[in-house]
């Protein structure tokens, strides 16, 4: 899906930066893309599908994660160079931070020496990097999340349990509480944004109250 911004949209000249964050399965995808077309800001979705890796990192994390992760580290570099020159026409959404693939997904499939590597090539980027204007964090319970994941159905994706989600969703939020990048956070267990067009109406009132629009 691409979503290009709407340069005679008022709210563009406000130039914000939002990126989604939360576990996955949580409904980040659709969540980004939502809120992409309400404000008319450009949709910069994560290729998923793209990651020559992801599914055998599921399978065996020992030998792929590090190299899923890093190909989700370069994608999203080359997404906030684009973002840095898009924000001087218009305002971008992001489906998932670059620092949550770092300090939730990274942290929690890699150890020991590929760790250490992987981060010291974080740290080297990360001085180049505009962080989000905003983040807009999806929460749900770890049952929720599970059985979101099992109704979309990957393959790969059955040997996920619920405490790595337990897992992600902890890490996840202890590098936002350090982040100093404002955050809003939206509870979806009884707020299913995938599904409700009502749910989704109201996750953009909040945003865009956070946003003063």
């Amino acid at each position: 899906m691409v979503i290009k911004c709407d340069t005679t949209s008022a709210m563009n000249h406000e130039r914000q930066y939002i990126a989604v964050s939360g576990p996955m399965g949580i409904g980040k995808t659709t969540a980004a893309s939502f809120i992409a077309r309400e404000l008319g800001y450009e949709l910069m979705e994560e290729n998923f599908s793209e990651n020559p890796f992801v599914a055998d990192a599921a399978k065996d994390p020992t030998h792929y994660a590090f190299q899923s992760e890093v190909f989700f580290l370069m994608e999203k570099y080359g997404q906030i160079m684009k973002a840095q020159q898009r924000l001087t026409e218009c305002g971008v959404v992001q489906d998932t931070p670059i620092q949550q693939d770092v300090y939730s997904y990274g942290k929690a499939l890699l150890h020991g020496d590929e760790w250490n590597l992987y981060h010291r090539l974080f740290l080297t980027l990360e001085p180049q990097l505009i962080k989000p204007s905003l983040l807009v964090c999806l929460e749900a319970t770890a049952e929720v999340n599970m059985e979101r994941i099992r109704s979309r159905g990957r393959k790969f994706e059955h040997s996920v349990t619920a405490d790595y989600i337990k897992q992600l969703t902890i890490l996840n939020f202890d590098w936002i509480r350090n982040s100093g990048i404002p955050t809003v956070y939206i509870p979806t267990d009884h707020l299913n944004i995938v599904t409700s067009v009502s749910a989704q109406k109201k996750m953009i009132g909040i945003i865009k109250k956070q946003l003063h629009l």
